[in-house]
C-alpha cells in the first residue's frame, strides 16, 4: 500500500534534503511538499472534499510565512476528520515553550531539526519506523 506523507517547510534547501533522506532510507511512499501552512491546509481541504484517502503522516515546520506551523497544527487537530493524522513538528526551535505549546495543540511528536544531512537521514528513518511501519 502506497501511503502519502505531507511535508510543510518554507526552506527549499530543507525540502531538498528531506527528499534525499527519504530516497536514501528507501522509503517508496508518496511524499508531497508544501512551502507554507496555507498550501498544506488547502490540499487537505481538497482531499476531504474529494473524499480521498488522507495522508498517513504530516511533518510540519513551525516558522513559515502566511500561516505558521502552530496555526496549521491547531486547525488540523480541531477537524474531526483530519485530527486523526499523526503530525510531527520538525523545527529549528529547541525552546521548551515551543515544544510545550505544540504538544498542547495536539502534536504527536516534536523533533528539533537536525543540523546536518546524516542526522536528518537518521531522523527520517526513525520517524518512518515509529509512525508508518
Amino acid at each position: 500500500m502506497n501511503r502519502c506523507i505531507l511535508i510543510a517547510d518554507d526552506d527549499a534547501e530543507d525540502r531538498f534534503f528531506y527528499q534525499k533522506a527519504f530516497e536514501e532510507n528507501n522509503i517508496g511512499d508518496t511524499v508531497l511538499y508544501f512551502q507554507n501552512g496555507l498550501e498544506l491546509l488547502g490540499y487537505l481541504q481538497d482531499m476531504l472534499a474529494d473524499k480521498a484517502h488522507l495522508p498517513s503522516l504530516i511533518l510540519l515546520d513551525v516558522n513559515m510565512p502566511k500561516m505558521n506551523g502552530k496555526e496549521v497544527l491547531k486547525t488540523i487537530k480541531a477537524n474531526e476528520s483530519l485530527g486523526v493524522i499523526p503530525v510531527v513538528i520538525v523545527s529549528t526551535s529547541s525552546a521548551q515553550d515551543d515544544m510545550d505549546e505544540c504538544y498542547a495543540l495536539g502534536a504527536n511528536e516534536y523533533r528539533v531539526k537536525p543540523g546536518n544531512f546524516v542526522e536528518l537521514k537518521i531522523t527520517i528513518g526513525q520517524l518512518y519506523d515509529r509512525w508508518l511501519r
